[in-house]
């Protein structure tokens, strides 16, 4: 199943190299490169490899292609690290590497399984990106939570320079730290987030009470 298609075009690989779903720059980025990580399965069970050996087969010529989209979103990345406000143009550019990085993803898991349940794709990442209204919410793992604003702040700047209405508010789920117990659907730092942007959303408040040092506190 491996040496049957490249991840980009679905065809036979022609002059087969390997392509790194995930980039070797993020990797380095974001930690040792030949660090172990846990990737889910068709079958239930997830799966161990080093980022430096996740790779999977595609054509040299796709392979050099996307190479350039992964080459024009490093950048964008860094400055999204920097919480610095994308242009329309890197907003685009992202929103495409996204789309190459989820199939690629989505079909590593088809190779990784051997295709258990026999399943044939109807799609491959060239064929996926840019086809699909597309969006995307980004968190770091701090408190602090300032590339969330700039996202939004991003987003609302694309709208502005296409002539689309704001939002007034934007609400997100977000899915973090490590599960409470095996097998469990709730994580430590799950939470909701809500970014009020039109003030006038926002009907009133509560104004919490001092404690009183009298009596513990619960």
């Amino acid at each position: 199943m491996a040496d049957k298609y490249c991840v980009f075009c679905g065809n036979k690989p022609v002059n087969k190299t390997k392509e790194h779903i995930l980039p070797k720059w993020l990797i380095e980025i974001t930690g040792p490169k030949n660090r172990l990580a846990r990737f889910p399965s068709l079958n239930d069970a997830s799966q161990e490899y080093s980022f430096s050996n996740f790779v999977f087969p595609a054509c040299e010529t796709c392979n050099v292609k996307y190479g350039i989209l992964e080459s024009e979103s490093k950048p964008i990345i860094e400055k999204m690290l920097n919480n610095s406000v994308l242009s329309a143009n890197e907003i685009e550019v992202l929103l495409d590497w996204v789309d190459k990085i989820r199939i690629g993803l989505w079909l590593s898991m088809c190779i990784r399984d051997k295709n258990i349940y026999n399943l044939e794709p109807n799609f491959y990442i060239q064929g996926r990106i840019g086809t699909k209204d597309r969006a995307i919410f980004i968190s770091k793992t701090n408190l602090h939570r300032k590339l969330d604003c700039a996202v939004i702040q991003t987003i609302h700047a694309f709208n502005e320079d296409q002539s689309q209405l704001e939002y007034d508010s934007v609400r997100g789920v977000f899915v973090e730290g490590d599960k409470l117990y095996p097998n469990s659907g709730f994580n430590e730092r799950n939470h909701i987030q809500l970014c009020i942007r039109n003030p006038n959303c926002i009907k009133g408040y509560f104004h919490p009470r001092k404690m009183n040092d009298a009596f513990p506190s619960p």
